[in-house]
């Protein structure tokens, strides 16, 4: 079968021959932290809704208020601070929940609450990498809304995988929305992706992804 550009250059990127490395202690917590996690599965993750958390910068706009249309920062805690109402946690919650319950409350103060949020800035991103990589552990990227990181970027930054790993069968974790800490997942075939040129197994990845490659 005939491989195309895109699978030439991913095969150069993961380096498949690489020798396996014996992950570090704390890696292998994180492993075992993986298997107990609560998640659901789900074929498609990609066009999730982008979950709010500390260090966005958002922008409400209040139609009838126009006194208190400003940028907000998520503080390290997932709240956020508003006149007349004080603390509002947007931890984990996408811009249409966020959007309800901040007019829900606002709504006990003014009588006309109506508004509009957007992301002025989005914070770092951090995607846990697991298993038969050479450098399991935790990446921070940079996150903006023309430049997205997705699996192929997450595996290079971890060394490639290794010549043990499965890559017909790749595990992402994505948080759901809300406090719970439950997960869903997908798989990816990267096979598809080197051979076929399948940009649909190459997701963009949100803040929390797990990405976890298992044994062949």
């Amino acid at each position: 079968m005939k491989i195309k550009q895109f699978g030439i250059a991913f095969i150069s990127i993961f380096c498949l021959n690489f020798i396996s490395i014996q992950a570090k202690d704390n890696i292998a917590q994180e492993i075992t932290k993986f298997e107990q996690k609560d998640f659901s599965s789900d074929k498609e993750l990609e066009g999730e809704s982008y979950l709010l958390g500390a260090g966005d910068l958002l922008n409400i706009k209040f139609y009838f208020a126009p006194e208190y249309t400003n940028d907000y920062e998520v503080y390290n805690d997932g709240t956020i601070h508003l006149p007349l109402v004080g603390k509002i946690s947007v931890l984990n919650l996408s811009l249409e929940q966020a959007s309800e319950i901040i007019q829900k409350k606002v709504g006990e103060e003014l009588l006309r609450p109506d508004l509009y949020i957007s992301v002025v800035k989005m914070r770092p991103i951090k995607i846990t990498v697991l298993g038969e990589v050479s450098r399991p552990g935790l990446y921070v990227f940079e996150n903006n809304f023309t430049i997205k990181v997705d699996v192929v970027k997450a595996l290079q930054q971890s060394g490639g995988v290794n010549n043990k790993a499965n890559l017909k069968e790749v595990n992402v974790l994505r948080k759901l929305s809300g406090q719970n800490n439950q997960y869903k997942q997908t798989k990816l075939n990267l096979i598809d992706l080197i051979f076929e040129g399948d940009m649909s197994q190459n997701i963009t990845l949100y803040d929390g992804d797990i990405i976890k490659i298992n044994k062949a």
